[in-house]
């Protein structure tokens, strides 16, 4: 769904750019060592360090956690060390800037997910189908605008999921779309798949993401930006959204 460097994240494909609040931090998905990693300025991990062992390096430090499982990311503090968390839950800090680990990384029919072990999708099913293998369910959830990820609650038992929240659940794993965030024009924007805005700010088409997703920095009424194809984009008003197969 998405291609992630180091550099920055990338759009997801086909989605839509959610304008969030004008806020001081910028935040982004990567990918490192099979995993997907959240990065935000500005903001700190909560619940504490798994240890009072200071890395020099922000990928020591991740080598570290990826082989641990309840690290939960990395914390930098001080512009001097980073630490391995183990708290779950963020709040905005001055100065500070963290890596979450996201999840393992999987690469299934063109769309990168995030697997998560001993976790599952709240909410309800797409269908009563049941796939009995993790490819074959991946990319049927990728084709279908309703699925927000996979579910999988034995050897070969996996089904699609409506829901937009894991919680923890011994014994299963859970596989969602790798999120993004990018930053234009002091905004954030979210991007996500398989949704449409309803209501058009106005009926001007944009040739490219940037170019969109600046004027609507711009613009107070603006709440977000579609896209349509690779070259069309539109912008909207509003936050009423509906599923889009698009």
């Amino acid at each position: 769904t998405m291609k992630v460097s180091e550099q920055g994240a990338v759009f997801i494909i086909g989605g839509n750019y959610v304008m969030l609040p004008r806020i001081a931090t910028i935040s982004y998905t990567t990918s490192y060592k099979d995993y997907l990693w959240k990065y935000s300025s500005n903001s700190e991990i909560t619940g504490g360090y798994i240890s009072n062992r200071r890395y020099r390096t922000l990928d020591e430090a991740r080598d570290h956690c990826f082989r641990l499982r309840h690290c939960t990311g990395v914390q930098w503090i001080n512009k001097q060390a980073y630490y391995l968390t183990r708290g779950t839950l963020t709040k905005d800090a001055k100065g500070k800037k963290y890596w979450f680990k996201s999840g393992r990384k999987q690469t299934v029919g063109g769309r990168i997910w995030s697997h998560y072990d001993h976790y599952k999708i709240k909410g309800d099913k797409v269908s009563g189908r049941r796939y009995s293998g993790i490819d074959e369910a991946l990319i049927a959830c990728g084709n279908d605008g309703k699925c927000f990820g996979v579910n999988q609650m034995g050897s070969s038992e996996f089904y699609l999921m409506k829901g937009s929240e894991i919680e923890h659940n011994r014994g299963s794993q859970a596989y969602v779309f790798g999120d993004s965030l990018d930053v234009y024009g002091d905004y954030s924007y979210n991007g996500l798949s398989g949704y449409q805005y309803i209501d058009w700010l106005d009926s001007v088409i944009y040739i490219t993401e940037m170019k969109a997703l600046t004027a609507c920095s711009k613009d107070p009424k603006c709440s977000g930006v579609t896209k349509i194809t690779d070259k069309k984009f539109r912008l909207n008003t509003g936050n009423r959204v509906n599923p889009s197969q698009g």
